[in-house]
């Protein structure tokens, strides 16, 4: 299998502060075969409500979401969620919790994603602890999924496919 020398470029890439190694079919031809840089803005940092196409965006709120909502159970779905009920509408909720260094990242492209076949995002929390992690709490909709539904749906996508779906719906 031939050796792919190719660098996908997102749709908001094109707008950011970032150095991406771009091949060049010219540069083949040469003996040297060097990188060419393309240099591109990132815009500032998103507005708390809409983004440049005036979508509204998902709500953050800078503490944890326990103080609106009451934990009812915990799921396993690759990664674990907790099953919520909403203190003030008693709506049903998920929150996934995801932590680490590059946490204001996720903040970014979990606001903007908005597609159908996607489990809506309510509301964001975040949170810094004292062992100097940011926590996110993603608060999405309930989706109820019985065992027979699990039985009977194919197998899981690989990461490689899904982020393949995520790169062609975001």
């Amino acid at each position: 299998m031939a050796k792919l020398d190719r660098h996908t470029l997102f749709i908001d890439e094109a707008e950011t502060d970032i150095d991406f190694p771009l091949r060049s079919s010219d540069l083949a031809n040469t003996k040297a075969r060097s990188v060419q840089q393309s240099r591109v803005v990132r815009p500032v940092p998103i507005s708390p409500r809409q983004d440049q196409q005036n979508n509204i965006l998902v709500p953050v709120s800078a503490d944890a979401p326990w103080s609106h909502y009451d934990r009812k159970f915990s799921v396993d779905f690759g990664s674990r969620r907790q099953v919520t009920k909403n203190r003030k509408t008693a709506g049903k909720f998920m929150i996934r919790t995801v932590s680490g260094p590059n946490t204001e990242e996720h903040l970014i492209y979990i606001r903007s994603i908005r597609h159908p076949s996607l489990e809506h995002v309510e509301e964001i929390f975040t949170e810094d602890t004292l062992d100097g992690l940011n926590h996110l709490h993603i608060v999405t909709e309930y989706m109820a999924v019985s065992l027979l539904q699990v039985y009977r749906s194919p197998a899981y996508p690989t990461e490689p496919e899904l982020s393949s779906i995520l790169e062609q719906v975001s």
